[in-house]
């Protein structure tokens, strides 16, 4: 019986062993499952807004710009307004200017200056609280608006 018991004991203790094992990879397996990968998100900081300068004109007109801009008030009798605005880091250059007239509509008055005025290159535009008529033109681009005094 001696032999008989030792059978006994071996198979359990193997048995034991077996359940054992699948009991550790049953727990391994499901370890796995509850650890998530560490994910490394880089947060960059808020940038900040650009601090802009305030320009005011005389004539009663207002505009926020560039640090890096330039602005120079054009000697000007005819105009209540020429100004000219560059950038100390961009090329080219932008004029401003407000005068009185005595035309309907930018389209007149690109007629009255000789400006070619075809579909293709001209298109209507936002400025300020009226509209404005751009055009591309040889030199660059040339935006023309009417404000006839009127809430319309």
């Amino acid at each position: 019986m001696n032999k008989n018991k030792i059978l006994i004991w071996t198979i359990v203790v193997i048995v034991s062993v077996i359940l054992l094992g699948f009991a550790f990879l049953i727990f391994q397996n499901n370890q796995s499952k509850n650890i998530e990968p560490v994910v490394q998100t880089n947060v960059s900081p808020t940038p900040s807004p650009i601090p802009l300068i305030t320009y005011q004109n005389p004539s009663g007109f207002e505009f926020q710009h560039l640090k890096s801009f330039q602005i120079k008030e054009q000697d000007d009798k005819q105009a209540y307004a020429n100004i000219l605005i560059q950038s100390e880091k961009l090329t080219g250059q932008m004029t401003f200017k407000v005068t009185d007239t005595k035309f309907k509509s930018a389209d007149d008055w690109l007629k009255n200056e000789n400006i070619l005025s075809n579909s293709s290159n001209k298109k209507t535009i936002p400025f300020a609280d009226i509209t404005a008529t751009q055009i591309a033109t040889p030199g660059g681009m040339l935006a023309v608006s009417i404000d006839k005094g009127d809430s319309s």
